[in-house]
């Protein structure tokens, strides 16, 4: 049980030495927020011929798809715009930090577009911005707990030539090195400076323990060698390149000349796994208090179900009961926030709605929210949200690039099954993340943990 300052706990974070399934190792998308309602009809929610009409939309092109080693390559040639997305899943993220490499995934993070072999950071990307192109996401890329995403945006007609920046090599410059460490310890004091921050923090090492690597802080608040940010980049970013990968382009009018151009980056050997993610979910609880602080934070969660649709309609199904809820990362749960004198109610709240039964009427309209949520974010108008939906079906396996697809994968999902994986998921020991100036009111794990027996 943690009880160190805010502070300490960063700088503890950071410290951790040393698995998330493929089907939770994206971020989880946005469920809309709505309240449960008396009649048929949910708030929030578009209205039945609405809904029905959107797992009939035309997509905004062909999807087509293919393998090559073990990169998986989906293409969408119906984008005016194009917004290229590789995904390592499984790696490049925190949690496969091994010991002595605290750190390293998050600095590896604004390691991507710099000096290579054949060219310095100033030539790569004053390449890019020659071709209209934009890093994307804006740098740094995406370092989370358990994968690691970068890419770029550009015109069309330059997709297929700037697909080998993904590819190329890091020289591991000094100067290149030591900015990005700069840029993840400043990064790291700003996100820790925020106790919302250190809650969800806290949460992975209440759910897995001190010892495990999936407690491995996202930041990096220390001083880290370029000799273990070489390590960690050619383990994990260039062995798992070619052993699970997937690599999302919108805007492609025709696959099978942007797969040639692929493989010639990327080539077609299986490359040499990265490290197996170590994660067995056990609960507890991690509180830090912050001396003065006004509020209190709190995060109750469980063990989260292995299928990713089911957790996405377990957390619509908890936000109709109007409170934050998550999934990620293997804990699926709920978080909110409240001034010191209001904490008794802010635990009551939150335990009400994790605590209630999920019936057969409310995961129907959980199912009907966390459709239409996935629904819209496919019909973006945006090529980049375009992108991170076809990701996602990438990365969970279902293949669900088509709203059709899509609508047909949740229907998939019979009500029953989420009763009883909702059920299930509370039979695991409960994980509470506690932080701020109100802890007092916050009752101990076991005191919690019997209010759901």
């Amino acid at each position: 049980m943690a009880t160190a300052a805010l502070t300490a706990t960063a700088k503890h974070a950071a410290r951790n030495s040393l698995s998330r399934a493929a089907a939770t190792a994206v971020g989880r998308r946005n469920i809309m927020m709505a309240m449960a309602a008396d009649d048929e009809d949910i708030p929030g929610l578009p209205d039945p011929m609405t809904l029905a009409s959107m797992s009939t939309l035309k997509s905004s092109g062909n999807i087509s798809s293919s393998k090559v080693g073990g990169l998986n390559i989906v293409t969408d040639d119906g984008s005016s715009s194009s917004s290229v997305l590789f995904t390592l899943k499984n790696a490049g993220g925190s949690a496969a930090e091994l010991s002595g490499e605290a750190g390293a995934a998050a600095v590896n993070a604004y390691l991507t577009y710099k000096s290579s072999s054949t060219a310095s950071t100033l030539k790569t990307l004053r390449d890019m911005n020659n071709s209209g192109a934009q890093p994307y996401p804006m740098l740094p890329s995406k370092a989370s707990r358990t994968s690691a995403q970068f890419g770029y945006t550009c015109a069309p007609e330059h997709t297929a030539d700037l697909v080998a920046n993904l590819a190329m090599d890091c020289a591991y410059t000094k100067w290149d090195v030591q900015d990005a460490v700069n840029y993840a310890n400043i990064a790291a004091s700003t996100a820790l400076a925020c106790p919302a921050n250190v809650c969800e923090e806290s949460i992975y090492v209440a759910a897995y323990g001190d010892a495990s690597s999936m407690s491995n802080s996202v930041y990096c608040s220390n001083a880290i060698s370029r000799d273990v940010v070489a390590s960690f980049r050619e383990r994990e970013y260039y062995g798992a390149a070619s052993a699970d990968a997937v690599l999302v382009a919108t805007g492609v009018a025709d696959h099978d000349a942007f797969v040639a151009a692929v493989t010639a980056a990327f080539g077609t050997k299986e490359g040499a796994s990265s490290t197996p993610l170590k994660g067995e979910y056990r609960g507890g609880e991690s509180r830090v208090p912050v001396e003065g602080a006004s509020k209190t934070y709190l995060r109750l969660a469980f063990a989260a179900p292995y299928c990713a649709l089911v957790q996405d309609i377990i957390v619509a199904t908890l936000q109709a009961q109007g409170v934050e809820a998550f999934a990620q990362d293997g804990v699926l749960g709920v978080s909110g926030d409240a001034n010191v004198a209001s904490t008794s109610e802010l635990v009551d709240t939150l335990v009400a709605a994790l605590a209630a039964p999920i019936t057969a009427e409310s995961a129907a309209k959980g199912k009907l929210l966390a459709k239409a949520s996935a629904l819209m974010a496919l019909e973006g108008t945006s090529s980049t949200s375009l992108a991170q939906s076809l990701t996602t079906g990438a990365v969970l396996g279902t293949e669900a690039y088509t709203p059709q697809d899509l609508a047909a994968a949740y229907d998939d999902i019979a009500v029953e099954t989420v009763v009883a994986e909702a059920a299930k998921m509370k039979e695991s020991v409960l994980a509470v993340s506690a932080v701020g100036g109100g802890l007092a009111a916050v009752p101990y794990h076991p005191t919690l943990a019997a209010m759901f027996k």
